[in-house]
């Protein structure tokens, strides 16, 4: 089944900003895939969405594309309810799957590629 949240936070700025909804398609930890947006299971059971930069069988590492390199989280990889499938922005859906586009925005998030590069300036 998949979900639907609404974002409330800047932390995944400029790709998915506040007001944007997320389909979330659920998945188990093994799932995901560096790059991948994951939605996770928080404090008091709040989902929020940040980018997986690492894990192995157990941890997780994630950060928000908007926080410096000092905000990486780790994370219990139970702690992963699922998969960010698609943005959906006013009137337009913007699919995620892409891995390659994944990768790259991972490489933004984490500082290594000026965001002007990816948009072409």
């Amino acid at each position: 089944m998949i979900n639907c949240l609404q974002v409330q936070g800047t932390s995944m700025r400029p790709f998915i900003r506040a007001g944007d909804y997320v389909l979330i398609k659920p998945c188990r930890p093994a799932e995901t895939r560096v790059g991948d947006i994951v939605a996770l299971s928080g404090p008091n059971n709040k989902l929020f969405v940040h980018r997986l930069v690492w894990r192995d069988n157990r941890n997780a590492i994630i950060k928000g594309d908007s926080v410096s390199s000092l905000g990486y989280v780790r994370i219990n990889g139970n702690q992963t309810v699922g998969r960010v499938i698609s943005i959906i922005k006013g009137q337009a859906i913007v699919p995620t799957g892409n891995r390659w586009l994944g990768l790259a925005l991972l490489l933004v998030s984490l500082g290594l590629i000026p965001f002007q590069m990816m948009r072409g300036h």
